[in-house]
This record gives structure tokens, C-alpha cells and sequence, in this order.
């Protein structure tokens, strides 16, 4: 079995008219961890965040994806047809592109773990399938993931495509962050 953690981290870039740049004001948040690897370092995302973060995200979308990650029921994602990719889609009146701003999961029902800074799912989004089993909960095909390419695709050979952890340990681990107060910030954690 794997163990689901979490570890300070801070991003220091910002995105200001479409350029990367240094933030002067970087996002502390909580990274989840699998086996004590950051997921930022396992799945190449040095600039992306989770939601357990008290600013950039509010607190109803780090509550939102806390209950999805522990398979309580929330509402579905609204997303709105944006633009069509041809002529031909919007001719033969095919649904546009999704769209969905600050969402927390896609339309396929994938739950998303490290998100763009500006929180938009089509900047690229990894998310996985939840399975939540008597004694285990199941991350399956972790991948990343946008809003115009239902698809997922691993990073790089060999990287975790498939995470079990022990049902009991990460409910706990996921309560406790959904119970903490986060006006102070994220919970120390050692």
C-alpha cells in the first residue's frame, strides 16, 4: 500500500499577460506527497498547485476537491460549451469545447491533484479516477489531463500510474485538512 501525505511547498511563479515571471507574493500551499515524493516532483509539475492553499483558490474549492478526494458526493462541475475547434463542428451543431473555470474535476468524472496557478483546467490538470473500496481508496491512471483532450497521458515512462492506500490512515489525513481552520494558513505538518 501507498501513503498519502503532505508537505509545504511554495510556488514562486505567477503568470501576468501570458508571460511567466517571479511572483513577489509566492503561493504557500500543502503538496500531497505519495510515499514521502511530492506529486509536483513525481509528475514534473515544479509550477503547479493543489488547492490546500488559502489564497489564489477560495475556500469553497479547497473544500470541494478535499470531499472529492475522500468520495463524498458534490455537485458536478458546470461546464459551458466555449468555441468549436472547426467550422465542421459548429456546422454540424456538435457541442463546443467544455469550459469551466476553477472547477475541481472533469466532465468524465477525474478528480484533479495539481492545477495551473490560475486554476483553469485547460492550462493542464492532473487527475486521476477515484475508487473508494471497503479497506483501500485507488487513484487509477493518473495522468495529465485538459478540457479539449479527454484523454490522459502519463508524463514519462514509468511513472505512477496507479496509487492503493489504506482506506483508514487517508481518510484521516483528508479530515483533519477539511476540519482545519485555514484563516491562519495551512497546517504546520512535520
Amino acid at each position: 500500500m501507498n501513503v498519502l501525505g503532505v508537505e509545504r511547498a511554495v510556488n514562486l511563479m505567477n503568470m501576468t499577460d501570458g508571460l511567466r515571471g517571479w511572483d513577489d507574493n509566492p503561493s504557500q500551499f500543502l503538496d500531497l506527497t505519495i510515499d514521502g515524493s511530492s506529486l509536483r516532483e513525481m509528475f514534473n509539475g515544479p509550477d503547479d498547485l493543489t488547492l490546500l492553499t488559502t489564497d489564489s483558490f477560495d475556500n469553497a474549492s479547497r473544500t470541494e476537491s478535499l470531499k472529492r478526494l475522500l468520495g463524498m458526493q458534490v455537485a458536478a462541475p458546470d461546464f459551458t460549451p466555449r468555441f468549436h475547434r472547426t467550422r465542421l463542428e459548429q456546422w454540424l451543431r456538435m457541442r463546443g469545447t467544455p469550459y469551466a473555470p476553477w472547477a475541481t474535476a472533469f466532465e468524465d468524472g477525474r478528480i484533479g491533484l495539481l492545477f495551473c496557478r490560475c486554476g483553469d483546467l485547460d492550462c493542464g490538470t492532473l487527475s486521476m479516477h477515484l475508487e473508494v473500496h471497503d479497506d483501500s481508496v485507488v487513484w487509477r491512471d493518473i495522468g495529465w489531463q485538459t478540457t479539449y483532450e479527454p484523454s490522459t497521458r502519463p508524463e514519462r515512462e514509468g511513472a505512477l500510474v496507479t496509487a492503493r492506500f489504506a482506506r483508514g490512515p487517508y481518510e484521516r489525513l483528508l479530515l483533519d485538512l477539511l476540519d482545519w481552520d485555514w484563516s491562519d494558513g495551512p497546517p504546520a505538518v512535520a
